[in-house]
């Protein structure tokens, strides 16, 4: 029992992405989401049934059972034509499965309407006009189609658009084929684009071959115009490499039209500067930190800047901003010391603030307060300095 558990545990878990399909004997990517590679317990027609157990999520053994079972395809039931192995490149364009169109013929002389008329009597117009309310009554109740008149909506009919509407038609304007005692109606289906058609009539492969021949007309003619004003091009012998020459001939030509062709003999190309580099790359040797903001997509470099509270960076002022912010903190800095003088003098000595110090009123005094401030500093400074060093012997 030991040596059993001990080869257990040199063997660890099941690996599953050792998992081949058997069919196209390719290995399976098993970093597809579970919600894509597990099949839903509505996709076989036995799992529609109540069954408690088919709704139920599997646990990791019974999805690897799955996994191990080599016949097991688990993409099945997300590819368009499951039996074939035939693999669809969605990158290329390809035509549809076609739709086709299936209609009934529907015997419709229980359900017509028929007035009639004599001819020999003359009917007033109420009478008539009565007749015509009654008749559209009932055709609204009925639920007519306003075209023939069958059992269905007018966007199902297949008769021949007609000018008059079938409740305003008489038996003097009908035509021929609203007289026979049958109808067409498109028949039931479950296809959705069946169901939405309204292409009746048409050869789709006719249509998408002249568009073809319309294109390639085009392209004829502007390649025999462009050959016809270049000399270089009109020059070129007829070799094997024909069709690549007249692909190009024909490149050239289309961009010789657009406001994007480049002129070969200017110089002066609109590219990136060499100098321009990621921000990562420049602090790859210097080792800096730097923060990334999902929102804007930019790294930001701690050094020019911080987060605030709200997690927005802010960058350092630098210049005469920097200067001039300075020199707000320097005011604000008076005027507090100001307020609190005038706040504690009870006789009335001090006066509420000085002008001199508003950056609002009088800008270039405040700024020269703040230079002969930073200038008694410096002079402190190295009054201070040369203490020191005499103190410790230095001078």
């Amino acid at each position: 029992m030991n040596k059993n558990n001990q080869q257990k545990q040199k063997q660890g878990p099941p690996n599953k992405r050792t998992y081949v399909d058997s069919t196209t004997g390719k290995k399976v990517n098993d970093y597809i989401p579970k919600f894509i590679s597990s099949t839903p317990w509505y996709y076989n027609n036995d799992a529609l049934q109540v069954d408690a157990n088919s709704r139920k999520r599997k646990t990791d053994d019974e999805n690897y059972k799955e996994i191990k079972d080599k016949s097991n395809d688990r993409l099945k039931h997300q590819r368009l034509n499951p039996e074939s192995n035939e693999i669809i490149k969605n990158n290329e364009p390809r035509r549809g499965l076609g739709i086709v169109d299936e209609f009934k013929v529907v015997d419709d002389t229980v359900d017509n309407d028929n007035i009639n008329t004599n001819n020999n009597v003359t009917v007033n117009d109420d009478a008539k006009n009565s007749k015509l309310r009654k008749k559209i009554r009932d055709w609204k109740k009925k639920g007519r189609c306003e075209n023939c008149g069958g059992k269905h909506l007018k966007i199902d009919c297949l008769e021949k658009p007609h000018n008059i509407s079938y409740i305003y038609r008489t038996e003097s304007n009908n035509n021929s084929k609203s007289q026979t005692n049958h109808i067409l109606v498109k028949a039931d289906t479950d296809d959705w684009d069946v169901k939405r058609d309204r292409w009746r009539g048409i050869d789709m492969d006719d249509e998408y071959d002249g568009i073809v021949d319309n294109l390639k007309k085009k392209e004829e003619k502007l390649l025999n115009e462009y050959k016809g004003s270049n000399k270089d091009a009109n020059d070129a012998n007829d070799t094997n490499d024909t069709k690549n020459e007249n692909k190009s001939l024909l490149i050239e030509a289309i961009t010789s039209n657009t406001s994007f062709a480049i002129d070969p003999n200017d110089k002066s190309i609109t590219t990136r500067s060499l100098g321009e580099k990621p921000r990562y790359l420049e602090t790859i040797k210097t080792g800096e930190e730097l923060r990334y903001n999902p929102k804007s997509r930019v790294y930001k470099d701690l050094n020019e800047g911080y987060l605030n509270e709200r997690g927005q960076f802010i960058p350092y002022l630098t210049g005469e901003a920097a200067e001039f912010e300075k020199l707000k903190k320097f005011n604000r800095t008076i005027q507090t010391k100001q307020k609190q003088k005038w706040e504690n003098d009870k006789e009335g000595k001090e006066s509420v603030a000085d002008k001199s110090y508003a950056t609002e009123i009088s800008p270039t005094s405040a700024m020269l307060k703040l230079k002969e401030k930073e200038e008694k500093d410096a002079l402190i400074r190295e009054a201070k300095r040369k203490e020191l060093l005499e103190k410790y012997g230095a001078l």
